[in-house]
């Protein structure tokens, strides 16, 4: 009997790291779903392109269709009309204020 004892001890030891490895697999690939943060451009009429365009720019390059974490880009305006910048460069806009996704990082640039 005490031979049985030791290899039944063994396999629920063999079982309950089965269990235990699953559990942390399910957890990590759990983890691994893709967490996207949205940045919303205040775009204005007059606005500066350099106070504009870099910050974008910047945060929009951390996109990748194999990244599971990125900044989703997109401008936004009070009407959702097209803008002119200071230097004259015509911009249409993602939104307007009134169907504007989640916003996680509001941009305001310093114009």
């Amino acid at each position: 009997m005490r031979r049985w004892r030791g290899k039944i001890v063994f396999i629920m030891l063999v079982i309950l790291i089965f269990i235990a490895g699953f559990a942390l697999w399910a957890q990590t690939s759990e983890a691994k779903k893709k967490k996207v943060l949205n940045a919303g451009f205040i775009g204005v009429k007059n606005i500066y392109s350099n106070d504009f365009i870099w910050p974008y720019d910047v945060l929009q390059h951390t996109y990748s269709p194999r990244a599971s974490e990125y900044i989703n880009t997109f401008i936004v305006t009070a009407d959702g009309l097209e803008f002119s910048t200071h230097e004259g460069m015509k911009t249409i806009p993602h939104y307007s204020f009134k169907d504007v996704p989640h916003i996680d990082i509001l941009v305001i640039s310093s114009t």
